[in-house]
């Protein structure tokens, strides 16, 4: 039935776990609704052994990994997993691997949440999208066949985030910045895709891609 899948557990886990790290061992994990990382606190896998993914003929929005406080979010580490959206057996649906909505606060130097060291594949919609989200860091990240942003950075309020070292192949937008500013996107590869980087922000540093 609906909402019963390995998110539950993890979910669990996370919430007794708040302002630690929870480790999620070798495994295939299988959610039909969001994995929410409170503030403060790691999700880590162990490398790609650890899979979360969506289950066949699943056809409905998913945010695969979130953030459970979309107001004032702080302190988020995912980290050394994989994210697998099984698109070829999705009929419908915006599935995103990770999605972040409000992390961070620049004008008091509140950190954001830090992405780094995850393989996202496989999406029909994004692979790692911040929303509105600041002084947050991307990298050393792998992002293959998304079908619409790789990486995305939008919202008004998505400032100051740093794209460093990720590799994004065969989607259509490799690194999308669709608003905000001062945000860095240096040292990555692109290949293959639609558009390797596009941005409508503004004051950004966009230096050293491949």
């Amino acid at each position: 039935t609906a909402a019963d899948g390995d998110q539950v557990q993890i979910n669990a886990a996370l919430t007794a776990g708040s302002g630690k790290k929870v480790v999620l061992l070798a495994g295939t994990y299988t959610v039909d609704a969001s994995v929410s990382v409170p503030n403060n606190t790691t999700l880590t896998g162990i490398g790609n052994g650890t899979l979360l993914t969506i289950p066949n003929s699943f056809n409905a929005n998913l945010n695969v990994i979130t953030n459970t406080d979309a107001a004032t979010g702080t302190g988020v580490v995912i980290r050394d997993l994989v994210v697998d959206g099984n698109k070829a057996n999705q009929a419908s649906g915006d599935q995103i691997g990770v999605y972040l909505d409000d992390m961070g606060t620049l004008s008091t130097g509140v950190v954001g949440a830090t992405i780094r060291d995850i393989v996202a594949k496989n999406l029909t919609r994004g692979g790692v999208n911040l929303f509105s989200s600041e002084l947050t860091t991307i990298s050393n990240i792998t992002v293959l066949s998304i079908d619409s942003y790789a990486i995305d950075i939008s919202g008004n309020s998505s400032n100051a985030n740093k794209i460093v070292g990720n590799t994004v192949k065969d989607s259509n937008y490799g690194i999308f910045l669709g608003w905000g500013e001062n945000n860095v996107v240096t040292n990555n590869i692109l290949d293959s895709n639609d558009y390797g980087i596009y941005s409508s922000a503004y004051r950004s540093t966009i230096s050293n891609n491949t």
